[in-house]
């Protein structure tokens, strides 16, 4: 098949970096695609055979018009500076599909600018569209509160929906949620298709002589990630004479590092894998949300490794249905009293090699082969429901 594939970001941030691994592994099972982006790695263009094209709203980031816009952006949640990506992508995504003629619009949100974007073509083109969302439209209230902005999202994002010819979803908290807000039932149109894994297949390091017990978080700490209960734990099984390091693979500020001397900034990485060998125990750190929806990207290499994983997560969230019954995971509500009694456990445990095969079903889930598989399925059925 011919794809275009849609997305604000490709191979940065981490919805960017799975619209990567998507494109790449559909590639390798013989698509020609080309991807249509604001941003993009720059290691990773024309990677693979996939043709990429960058459209930045402005042609320098140098200039006095550009930094006025990117305030405008922080200020007013993305939406003026976007609007315009929208329509300078929609320009150049009618011209594609006229030249290339895509079988498939393939359109991968968040943030939500890829979706408008195929809205449009579908509306001026008639052309097959599936919508992916890796997170849910409209937010949470915890992160998109009631307000002007928050109707005019669910007014745009309704009209996406009713016209998308197929839709899916990271998990199926998500689908629920977003049904749900919008008073609509998408099931004759929608699936789940989760965040594809690094990888498919588990891999085995040996373990470190460090003389800390090193717990290992990737990733920012954002929304409605409350991080001071691990800290507290930490610092309170230390004082009672453990030595345990934190290490966070993100930008952290230096106020936090001067508050807490455990914690080790290691800025962002590449070599995941090589960071998670060097690790003891990986912690996974959801929103205390009132409604669960989202389940961590990190996660998914997480269980790759031959170690034990802390899942720090609210009661039934998407991350709890997929890690309850594991023994090599410990799931922990967010307060320091059951985090440092997990950790204490996950210390104590000694667990072979053997016993991280139980993960075997949900690394096969989550594989690249799997998702690409499912993904590849659909579109043939788009293909062929176009042709009759």
């Amino acid at each position: 098949m011919r794809l275009l594939l849609v997305s604000y970001y490709y191979g940065l941030t981490a919805s960017g970096v799975i619209s990567q691994r998507v494109t790449e592994e559909l590639s390798r099972r013989g698509h020609e695609i080309i991807v249509v982006c604001n941003e993009v790695n720059p290691l990773l263009e024309n990677k693979s055979g996939v043709h990429i094209i960058s459209i930045p709203v402005f042609a320098s980031s140098s200039n006095l018009i550009t930094r006025i816009f990117y305030r405008l952006k922080r200020e007013n949640g993305f939406y003026l500076y976007n609007k315009i990506w929208v329509r300078k992508a929609t320009s150049r995504s009618r011209q594609i599909v006229r030249e290339f003629k895509p079988d498939v619009v393939y359109c991968r949100t968040s943030p939500e600018d890829a979706c408008y974007v195929g809205y449009n073509l579908q509306k001026a083109l008639s052309i097959p569209v599936l919508q992916h969302f890796s997170d849910p439209i409209p937010a949470p209230l915890e992160y998109l509160p009631l307000s002007r902005k928050r109707r005019k999202v669910i007014s745009h994002i309704r009209k996406v929906l009713k016209e998308a010819t197929l839709i899916s979803y990271g998990n199926a908290h998500m689908q629920r949620y977003v049904e749900k807000e919008l008073g609509i039932e998408l099931k004759s149109k929608a699936f789940v298709s989760p965040d594809m894994a690094s990888s498919g297949q588990l891999f085995f390091s040996k373990k470190n002589n460090n003389s800390n017990i090193i717990i290992t978080y990737l990733g920012n700490i954002y929304g409605g990630r409350n991080p001071k209960p691990l800290f507290d734990a930490i610092e309170k099984l230390n004082s009672a004479g453990c030595s345990l390091e934190l290490r966070l693979y993100s930008n952290i500020t230096p106020s936090l590092l001067t508050a807490y001397s455990f914690i080790k900034g290691m800025g962002y990485t590449n070599n995941i894998r090589e960071a998670l060998a060097e690790a003891d125990i990986l912690v996974d750190l959801d929103g205390d949300d009132k409604e669960p929806v989202f389940i961590s990207s990190k996660l998914k290499d997480y269980l790759l490794i031959n170690r034990p994983i802390l899942s720090i997560t609210p009661e039934k969230s998407p991350s709890s249905d997929v890690l309850t019954g594991l023994k090599t995971v410990l799931i922990s509500r967010n307060n320091s009293q059951q985090i440092s009694a997990g950790i204490g456990k996950l210390i104590n445990n000694s667990y072979c090699d053997n016993d991280y095969m139980e993960r075997e079903g949900l690394i096969k889930y989550f594989s690249p082969q799997t998702v690409a598989l499912e993904i590849e399925n659909k579109m043939t059925v788009l293909c062929e429901r176009d042709l009759k």
